[in-house]
């Protein structure tokens, strides 16, 4: 307020950055179709190298300055994959059945760093793009449990986190930087829980997915099914996350939970995996939320039925009929909503049911 009236103020909301360039990309490919046995096998197999220079991005800056980040090249990443298809007719005569097989693997990573970007501690030049960083956890400290002399302080109950690194110290605690300035590594336990302890879990990426469906022919009756699933990769159950021991003291404004908080740590439940969800003086490991999150899901099962010449030659030149069941389940060891949409906080793949005809006239 300025007398009897309202001034609005305004704000610097970014910079401009001089240096800026286009990102540059450049790929190679290498492709090959094959077919043996009269076409009875076939497919494709192709491989592929990317390298974007000169990446655009956004680069944070020191705490001091007038905005946050600036628009900047942040670096060069590179992207390496396969991809095979495969094709067999296995049967050809009245009884027909064809198989199609797709593999692909993907890995994507930094190739080099804007020497401007400074990196967190934990963080590798050549890390994962998509990566996933925290503490790890190691167990939870019973009561007749003596506390690690890095967590002096812990609680029964609590979770205890590994120490797996630790920073270069001189003989007073101080850090000891390199010549850039940076921290340095001991490269060993150093009976400290800090920074230095956050290591890479993984990453948001499969390390492999693959594709699987047949299709079968019998007296105008057809019957295709098809799967597809990906491997080795790792999802953070954000479900577990908002509603269960991570936010236990939503119980006391009368939210549902889930049934894990009645088997938390206590002192009647001594033995739990899981922790009390009281607030630690020490940071917490994130890692017992990831869960192996390989799947494989059925995606289609359609059978159908093409109704001969002789009953339809005189309204219609092809008449099929056909029901059709989309997502009628999914194997997997991981235990929230969808291994395959949770981690974006999309909603759970549906199943559907339909049945139709097909009329060519």
């Amino acid at each position: 307020m300025f007398g009897d009236s309202i001034n609005t103020g305004t704000a610097k909301s970014q910079i401009a950055n001089p240096d800026l360039k286009w990102e540059t990309t450049t790929e190679f490919n290498f492709g090959l179709d094959f077919g043996f046995f009269n076409q009875r096998l076939s497919g494709t197999f192709e491989y592929f190298k990317k390298e974007v220079k000169d990446l655009l991005g956004y680069r944070s800056l020191k705490s001091f300055m007038e905005v946050s980040t600036v628009a900047a090249n942040i670096g060069k990443t590179q992207s390496t994959g396969i991809e095979i298809s495969l094709k067999s007719r296995n049967f050809t005569g009245e009884f027909k059945w064809d198989t199609e097989l797709n593999f692909t693997r993907y890995v994507d990573r930094w190739k080099e760093r804007n020497p401007e970007d400074e990196l967190s501690p934990w963080q590798k030049a050549n890390d994962p793009i998509r990566a996933h960083y925290g503490y790890l956890s190691d167990g939870v400290l019973g009561i007749d449990e003596t506390p690690p002399t890095s967590m002096p302080n812990l609680l029964p109950g609590e979770y205890k986190i590994k120490d797996v690194n630790g920073y270069l110290r001189d003989d007073f605690g101080n850090l000891i930087p390199d010549e850039n300035g940076n921290v340095q590594y001991t490269d060993a336990p150093d009976g400290i829980i800090d920074e230095a302890d956050i290591v890479l879990l993984g990453t948001y990426d499969p390390g492999f997915s693959i594709g699987f469906g047949n299709t079968f022919e019998y007296k105008g009756f057809d019957l295709n099914i098809f799967f597809y699933g990906m491997f080795d990769r790792i999802v953070n159950n954000a479900t577990r996350g908002k509603f269960s021991i991570p936010n236990i003291r939503f119980i006391l404004n009368g939210q549902n939970m889930m049934k894990e908080i009645s088997e938390r740590w206590s002192s009647e439940n001594p033995h739990s995996k899981y922790p009390s969800g009281f607030v630690s003086q020490y940071p917490q490991p994130s890692d017992y939320l990831w869960e192996d999150a390989w799947f494989i899901r059925c995606k289609n099962i359609t059978l159908g039925y093409t109704l001969p010449q002789k009953w339809i030659r005189k309204v219609f030149s092809r008449a099929r009929i056909f029901a059709d069941v989309s997502n009628p389940f999914v194997i997997t060891p991981y235990s929230g909503n969808d291994p395959e949409t949770d981690f974006k906080a999309g909603y759970p793949n549906q199943r559907t049911y339909s049945f139709g005809v097909d009329i060519t006239f």
